[in-house]
């Protein structure tokens, strides 16, 4: 149906009809689907600013606003929406989005009318185009089809819930899913009664050694899993419809799509498609004789944009595919950190992650699966996201939508303006390698005060949240991001200055030495340390300074016919402009990276960081591309110096302005190089830093010292060989006539530079190894002063560091507010030659954009500022109030240690009481164990004798008897005769009485 509409009629690719085409087009695309509306417009607007030579910001300003922010409102604007409205989100709850798209949208078309005016400016004269058209919208009767299309989809979810919904099946699963969402509530109970128990672990959320807690939050999560299949399940259960390859197709979603189809089919019968013919390039093109008559014809539509994308986005789901289900197996998956970062330690939503993981995955997986992968991340209910989760749902779907710009492969429509854009003459490409290609154009394109902010601003913010994302919600995936980090950046050091080298235009030599500075800070980001950390804000601070510095000195080398932009140019500024030259010699020694400089220690503490974390590779790589960039950045010094200009060129008179903005700049860039731990501790940048009259000058003295040492010998081993003398009587003879061997003198002048460069970022990479090895740690902590040492601040040390800071702040602001104010008056072109018109001042452009900055400082003051100091007080009230729990807990510590070993005391002397007591207890019963035997012994042998004394007299009793009868016997026989009882008693009285008397 876009197709075939057609609005024909002369237009101007002015600022005011830019504007007003983007406007028309973002409040038709949350109606007609980004696609429709960027299909519709596209054409007119790229025929519009056909002769203008700036008009690559349209194209920008265009993808983000029509083809994405645009598309908030409705299902039918954005494929991410319409699958929310597939399962199950009401058609127009996406109006939520209309105050967060508006002031969005408002700011946007402020910032591209004044951008578009100031490039409309530098065009030359409008071409005639004879007669003027009346404007006329052909086929517009298509815009009932696209009425007939939203009606089809609003009937066909209301047959949804009509005669195709079996409503018994809601009956047969309640019980089911009631017990399933008891268990549910359950498991949650359980997790916030364990998390309320460990308030004061504040790692329990990623310590995944804590078995205990995750058992309970895997319990919860699978709980709410359970809950949400059987809700999709009674979802798909009450749809009735046909099974297709084993899929269940509802039957009104065939109706809807049947009529879909249809309506295709009538808006190509009264539209139909146009006959073709081949150019030299073998592009289709329609036969000019149907351009009048053809709708489709005179739209220029063809089928290779949609075919290109659909080509880019097979390829792209299927790479997709693997990584999305990582995502979807949730806390079980590998991935799971990324799960764990959008909730909290009782599985509550954590809205800003929500909007800045979908956001950044969107921009590379596509936001329409990436949406659904967040969609069921945070239940998949849709009644819950509409009501006690909006917000959450809500940060999906701005993060979805509106991030889905940042790169063509984030939205279909993106990729669909480029290739039409192109097909038409633009040459617009894709920032970072390998998405870097934008910035060349970019620069070289815009006037160069704004190709100075877009040079610094946009880079530090995009580098503040990556290191926000990957060092803060990413920080355990550390082993998977930052191989691609490291891959990145050394990748986008080496493009960015060796494809400089081959640059003529000193703007698209700055647009790439700009990307290779991006490596620098993505070389510090793969430090993934704290050092690492501060050195990447220290060195965007620093990037910022001299980067803008030296496009203001471009801006200051004007002449009557405006910049003066070829490095030709530029030859013998140092004798005609020296201050000019000056300014602009510093800037890019400091972006070379030589001492004593802002960008060496900037250089310097990067590579640090990078050497501290094993990252020795990485540091190499960087050391090489610095000397490589010395190259191209002392090209322009040697011939500012010792060239003569082909053109006498005259130049315009300073901006006073600008002059002020160059000198603060020239001087910071200075005096961060000669005293860096004055810009260092009061930003609390690193955990070490130099002593101004320590540390920073010995490693310049080392330097020099060591580049003496090679230096000198060499020279004097050379001059010694007749080949060296050969060479040195050579050389001489250029000296003398330097017109007659130009190249020869620059190239000898830029390879001596290599050499120092290389010479000093070696001995830099010596330095830093040394400190890792046992010998160098005597070296190591001569050179670091203060090496390791956590900053602490008094409250008057907190003053005096607010008051560096504010001194720092303020010499940013002048260095960005002025330099492209004062630029703007320099490029303005104007009739007046008056006094203001001579020195390059224009009030109105001044005032103007004070204007603009104080509308964003209230916008940003508004919406930005209160939030953020808000974060940032709640975040020291945090750090506080831990810091007051460690110290209590410290104290409670503490007593708990002195109890311990008082209890321990106490447990000593009992003891030895409890011993000693068992002891003499022993003592007592052996005592009285042998007292008893003793007795019973005593009684035992008592027992004994009286027995032995019975058995003795029974015994002799015995004895007698028988010693009597063998005594009468024996006795009658001796004395042969008869022994009577007398005789007998009296022989025996006798014998008894000569017994022994003694006891036995």
């Amino acid at each position: 149906m876009d197709g075939g509409i057609c609005l024909r009629g002369s237009l101007r690719g002015s600022p005011v009809v830019n504007t007003v085409l983007i406007a028309i087009g973002t409040a038709l695309a949350s109606w007609m689907g980004t696609t429709g509306a960027a299909m519709l417009l596209i054409r007119p607007i790229l025929r519009a600013n056909q002769w203008r030579t700036h008009r690559i910001h349209v194209v920008v300003f265009f993808i983000f606003l029509v083809a994405n922010i645009g598309g908030s409102l409705t299902p039918l604007g954005d494929p991410p929406l319409f699958l929310g409205f597939l399962k199950g989100i009401d058609f127009f709850w996406t109006m939520a989005l209309f105050p967060v798209m508006l002031p969005v949208v408002i700011l946007l078309l402020i910032v591209f009318f004044i951008f578009d005016t100031v490039m409309f400016r530098k065009e030359g004269t409008p071409p005639d185009d004879g007669e003027k058209e009346p404007l006329r919208l052909q086929g517009i009767w298509n815009f009932l089809l696209i009425v007939g299309i939203i009606g089809a989809i609003l009937w066909s979810k209301s047959l949804a819930d009509g005669p195709f919904k079996d409503h018994s099946i809601a009956e047969k699963m309640a019980p089911q899913i009631k017990t399933a969402e008891e268990k549910m509530n359950a498991t949650k109970e359980k997790l916030e009664t364990y998390v309320k128990g460990h308030e004061d672990d504040t790692t329990i959320k990623f310590d995944k050694s804590n078995h205990e807690y995750y058992e309970l939050r895997g319990n919860h999560l699978h709980a709410v899993a359970e809950v949400n299949s059987l809700r999709a399940q009674k979802t798909h259960d009450e749809n009735r419809g046909i099974s297709i390859f084993g899929v269940t197709v509802p039957y009104f979603n065939l109706m809807r799509d049947g009529l879909l189809l249809l309506i295709a089919i009538i808006s190509l019968l009264y539209t139909p498609m146009y006959k073709t013919v081949k150019d030299e390039h073998g592009h289709n093109f329609p036969e000019p004789s149907q351009l009048d008559t053809n709708v489709r014809a005179a739209n220029g539509f063809t089928w290779e944009p949609i075919l290109e994308v659909a080509k880019l986005f097979i390829g792209i789901f299927i790479c997709m595919i693997p990584a999305l289900k990582i995502l979807q197996a949730g806390i079980d998956g590998s991935l799971s950190t990324i799960v764990l970062a959008v909730q909290t330690t009782t599985n509550d939503p954590v809205n800003a992650m929500y909007f800045w993981l979908t956001g950044v995955l969107s921009s590379f997986l596509d936001n329409a699966p990436t949406y659904v992968v967040f969609f069921n991340t945070a239940g998949g209910d849709p009644t819950s996201l509409m009501g006690p989760m909006a917000h959450t749902l809500l940060a999906i779907s701005c993060g979805a939508v509106f991030m889905g710009a940042n790169t063509y492969i984030g939205n279909a429509p993106n990729f669909m303006v480029k290739a039409i854009a192109e097909e038409n003459g633009f040459g617009f490409k894709v920032a970072l390698v390998p998405f870097h290609q934008w910035a060349p154009d970019v620069y070289e394109g815009a006037p160069t005060s704004i190709a100075a902010f877009i040079s610094a601003g946009p880079k530090a913010a995009g580098f503040a949240a990556f290191l926000r994302i990957f060092m803060d919600a990413l920080q355990n995936l550390q082993s998977e991001w930052i191989i691609l980090i490291t891959i990145l950046a050394a990748l986008t050091m080496t493009v960015g200055n060796l494809v400089a080298i081959a640059q003529r235009n000193i703007k698209r030599m700055l647009a790439y030495s700009s990307i290779a500075h991006a490596g620098y800070v993505l070389v510090a980001l793969a430090a993934a340390n704290k050092d690492g950390i501060s050195s990447a804000m220290f060195y965007l601070f620093v990037y910022c300074v001299m980067n803008i510095g030296a496009f203001g000195a471009v801006i200051l080398a004007r002449t009557e016919d405006g910049e003066s932009l070829m490095i030709s140019d530029y030859a013998g500024l140092g004798f005609k402009k020296p201050l000019l030259a000056l300014f602009m010699t510093i800037m890019l020694l400091s972006l070379a990276g030589f001492p004593p400089t802002a960008g060496f220690i900037g250089k310097f503490y990067i590579f640090r960081s990078a050497v501290e974390s094993g990252q020795i590779w990485l540091v190499i790589i960087g050391a090489i591309n610095t000397a490589i960039s010395a190259f191209y950045y002392l090209r322009v010094v040697v011939a500012m110096y010792m060239r003569e200009p082909e053109v006498e060129l005259d130049f315009l008179a300073y901006p006073r302005l600008l002059i002020v903005a160059l000198t603060l700049a020239a001087i910071g860039v200075v005096l961060i190089g000669i005293l860096p731990s004055y810009f260092l501790s009061p930003a609390q940048i690193s955990t070490f830093r130099f002593k101004t009259k320590g540390g920073t000058f010995m490693i310049y003295l080392a330097v020099l010292a060591f580049g003496a040492a090679l230096g000198l010998p060499i020279a004097v081993i050379f001059a010694s060989t007749a080949q060296g003398k050969a060479t040195s009587t050579a050389l001489e003879g250029i000296a003398r006539q330097p017109e007659a061997a130009p190249r020869i003198q620059t190239a000898m002048i830029i390879g001596l530079a290599l050499i120092e460069s290389l010479v000093i970022y070696s001995l830099l990479i010596f330095f830093l190894l040394m400190g890792k090895l046992p010998e160098g740690q005597m070296l190591q902590s001569m050179i670091e002063a203060d090496a390791q040492k956590q900053i602490q601040y008094s409250d008057l040390q907190k003053r005096t560091i607010m008051k560096k800071l504010s001194w720092l702040f303020l010499l940013i602001i002048i260095v960005t507010l002025i330099v492209p104010t004062s630029g703007f008056a320099a490029e303005a072109s104007s009739e007046d030659k008056g006094l203001l018109a001579q020195i390059g001042i224009d009030f109105q452009t001044i005032i103007l954009q004070a204007l603009g900055f104080l509308v964003v400082l209230l916008v940003l003051w508004k919406f930005v500022f209160g939030r953020v100091g808000g974060l940032l007080e709640e975040r020291q009230q945090e750090i506080t109030s831990r810091m007051e729990k460690l110290e209590a807990d410290q104290r409670e510590l503490d007593r708990l240690n002195a109890e311990t070993r008082q209890r321990l005391n106490e447990i000593e002397t009992e003891g030895q009481a409890k011993i000693q007591a068992a002891i003499d207890e022993g003592n007592a019963e052996r005592q009285r164990i042998l007292d008893q035997a003793r007795q019973e012994a005593s009684v035992e042998l008592e027992r004994a004798r009286t027995e032995i004394q019975r058995e003795k007299d029974e015994a002799i009793l015995e004895l007698r008897g028988t010693v009597a009868e063998i005594a009468i016997d024996a006795a009658s026989k001796i004395i042969g005769q008869t022994l009577d009882a007398e005789k007998h008693q009296h022989i025996i009285d006798e014998s008894i009485s000569r017994l022994p008397t003694q006891n036995v």
